[in-house]
């Protein structure tokens, strides 16, 4: 009986996971599309994105490996929670997360071939 509900319970996952397909497929374009922009706009998010990153930089002073593991988890913790809870809206905060998250990165990648060239990105 347990195996049974384990069959179902997967499957109704998987149809789950097909249903929302497109969406997913959005949501991964808004983020590649926003990375993009931020690697070859750097300039224009360099305020914003370098104040941000100071601030994670200060928090992250002087932590030990095992602290700043922790940091991470829990900042990823925090994170999946409010994506959760504020799902609520439609999605919108998941949209908001993307571009920032992907605009962040394109601004580092950005940073970092201008640093050291392409080959850093592989």
């Amino acid at each position: 009986m347990a195996r049974r509900s384990k069959i179902t319970y997967r499957k109704s996952a998987m149809n789950y996971l097909y249903e929302t397909r497109n969406y997913t497929y959005l949501v991964i374009a808004v983020f590649v599309f926003s990375a993009f922009i931020g690697f070859i706009f750097p300039d224009v998010f360099s305020i914003l994105v370098e104040e941000w990153l100071k601030g994670i930089i200060d928090k992250t002073a002087g932590l030990n490996t095992f602290e700043l593991i922790i940091f991470i988890f829990g900042n990823n913790i925090q994170s999946a929670f409010l994506s959760i809870v504020l799902g609520i809206f439609y999605g919108v905060f998941d949209i908001m997360i993307a571009l920032s998250n992907g605009v962040v990165i394109g601004y580092v990648g950005s940073k970092a071939v201008a640093a050291d060239g392409f080959s850093v990105l592989w």
